[in-house]
């Protein structure tokens, strides 16, 4: 089970985590009924020791072998992430008390790197597992509570996928993004309440851009990337090489929903 940590840069503090495009093409997985994941409340949650930004609650953590259906867990208002391994070879449902899916989650997983935002509407709700191997599934709900609001010019530096907020967007103009490693790189954009506006940028490889963004409200950012990266959260005018939902080179975004 992966642990995260907080990135702390120009006095923000963000979670670090896994995360990338909606490309689910579910398989007819078994359906047999395995024994239900165990939950663990862990050992208690990580404090963002006086930074801004939300603070890192202990997820809740389901793991198992086989197909097998979760205990319950509640969604609550705002970001909610699922931190999954392994990264391919399996399914999961997200399904509410009334048995409808909300999402179902294969090829997201990969493209998210296993740390998959959902949008949906809070409430309770199970996750049934399809797979033949070892499997975790964390829940992660950041917690935002007074004076956690993150306000730019701000930095996130980091090596893997990761997010920052809650941020105030009311001033910020454009996104800086230096990506110094190999691989795809996906910057998205949600709300406050966790729903999925749109993609600010996708590449691969090295790149350095300026990209435009006026969203004005309230929200987070969520980035892909397994390679060395820096994104800042600029205030300042200037030219830029892409608008908010245009994408980079990895073209347009899809919605994590």
């Amino acid at each position: 089970m992966r642990r995260r940590t907080f990135v702390t840069a120009c006095g923000v503090t963000a979670l670090a985590g896994c995360f990338g495009s909606d490309s689910d093409d579910p398989d007819d997985n078994e359906s047999g009924d395995g024994p239900a994941g165990n939950e663990s409340d862990g050992t208690g949650g990580n404090d963002s020791d006086g930074g801004l930004g939300a603070s890192d609650p202990e997820p809740i953590e389901y793991s198992g072998s086989g197909n097998a259906t979760t205990e319950p867990f509640t969604v609550r208002p705002g970001l909610t992430i699922l931190d999954i391994e392994p990264m391919s070879g399996l399914r999961v449902d997200v399904i509410d008390s009334g048995g409808n899916v909300w999402r179902s989650l294969e090829g997201d997983i990969q493209n998210y790197k296993s740390f998959v935002p959902i949008d949906v509407p809070q409430g309770e709700y199970t996750m049934e597992i399809r797979t033949d191997r070892d499997w975790s599934v964390s829940v992660i709900q950041p917690r935002v509570g007074d004076g956690d609001l993150v306000t730019p010019p701000a930095t996130l530096a980091n090596s893997e996928p990761a997010y920052l907020g809650p941020i105030d967007f009311s001033d910020v103009n454009s996104v800086a993004i230096d990506h110094t490693g190999v691989g795809e790189f996906s910057l998205k954009l949600y709300t406050l309440g966790g729903e999925y506006l749109g993609e600010i940028y996708a590449d691969q490889g090295i790149f350095e851009t300026d990209v435009s963004l006026d969203h004005g409200g309230q929200g987070w950012i969520v980035c892909a990337a397994v390679s060395d990266y820096e994104i800042t959260l600029e205030t300042d005018d200037g030219e830029t090489d892409s608008m908010l939902g245009s994408g980079g080179g990895g073209g347009s975004g899809n919605s994590s929903a």
